[in-house]
Order: C-alpha cells, then sequence, then structure tokens
C-alpha cells in the first residue's frame, strides 16, 4: 500500500502470473490467457519503467544503482507508515462497519496520493495515471454502497480509469523512448 517495495512485487508478479497463463492454456480455458497476457504486458511496462534502477540485474557490467520511481515519489517515510497504519485499522473494521472501513481506507488512500502529488518532479502525464489510478480504487472502495442508486453502471469508471491509465503509460513510454532516440541522434 506504501508503494515501498512495489518494484520487488513487480519483480515477483512476473514468475506468478507466467505460471498462470501456462495453466489456462493447458487447460484450454477460453478468455483467462488473453486477461493474464493483458497482466503479464502490463506488469512488463511497469518494470520497463523502472529500468534505470533494475538493469544492474540484467546487465552485470552495470555496477550503477538508482533509487527506484517509487522511492522518489514517496520520500515521507511518516506519511506511508500512516496510511499502512489506516489500512490496518480498516483491515480490523471491517468485520463491523462497511462505511467506517471505507472512510478509514479513502483517507489512507488520500495520504498516499498526496505524498506523490506534493512531489515537484511528478509530470502532468504522470499525475494524470495517478489520478486514474485514484479514480479506479475510489470507484472499487464505494461500488457496494452506491451500486443500486446510481443511473450507471459504477464499473465503467473502473473500466475508464484503467483505459486512460495504460493509454497513458504507453504515451509516456513512446515519449522517453522519443526523446532518448533524439538525444542519441544529436
Amino acid at each position: 500500500m506504501s508503494q515501498r517495495y512495489s518494484v520487488l512485487g513487480l519483480i515477483m508478479l512476473v514468475p506468478m502470473n507466467l505460471g498462470i497463463l501456462m495453466v489456462t492454456i493447458s487447460q484450454n480455458w477460453q478468455g483467462t490467457p488473453y486477461v493474464d497476457a493483458v497482466f503479464i504486458l502490463l506488469n512488463v511496462t511497469a518494470l520497463l519503467y523502472e529500468w534505470n534502477s533494475l538493469k544492474f540485474l540484467i546487465l552485470p557490467e552495470e555496477t550503477a544503482f538508482s533509487p527506484t520511481k517509487t522511492h522518489q515519489l514517496f520520500p515521507k517515510m511518516y506519511v506511508n507508515i500512516a496510511g499502512v497504519g489506516l489500512f490496518v485499522i480498516a483491515c480490523v473494521l471491517s468485520r463491523f462497519s462497511f462505511i467506517t472501513t471505507s472512510i478509514v481506507a479513502t483517507v489512507g488512500y488520500g495520504l498516499m496520493y498526496l505524498n506523490v502529488f506534493q512531489n515537484q518532479t511528478v509530470t502532468i502525464l504522470e499525475r494524470f495515471v495517478l489520478g486514474m489510478s485514484f479514480v479506479a480504487i475510489m470507484a472499487f472502495t464505494w461500488v457496494g454502497l452506491f451500486h443500486t442508486s446510481l443511473p450507471f453502471n459504477p464499473m465503467i469508471a473502473v473500466g475508464g480509469a484503467v483505459l486512460g491509465t495504460v493509454v497513458s503509460y504507453f504515451i509516456l513510454i513512446i515519449g522517453t523512448v522519443a526523446r532518448k532516440y533524439k538525444m542519441g541522434r544529436n
């Protein structure tokens, strides 16, 4: 939840997703291999985003280690600890009250996102990606309370946020590659 170890999680998720993909293919499942292939693509895309801090794992001659983007995005440790503490409280409260749990979790999510948005190095496109993920998280958090009273399916907000995030990441990656290519030609 604090993103402190998210890169480690991304690395560990690759073999897990590949294993799931192999099982779904071997069992002749209809749509699940495609869904898992998209998850693998998103996982690899996120790992490529952290390339500068992970290239020493693949290129042994690289000895320089740079901090991960998540370390740069979440610099205030006390905010991370407070957010994780709120999520622990939300887990305990989940047995008793949905609304109280959702409020505590929303405050925890808000702390995490405010921590990132205070960082001046975050670009507009990265802020958009983060905003989209916040919309998806809030939709998942509150969908149980409002799903019957809304005139539309609240999962549309989640789908739009996920699609917006994927498109933004591709724009971000293409822009980074184009800048590096342009610098290489000069």
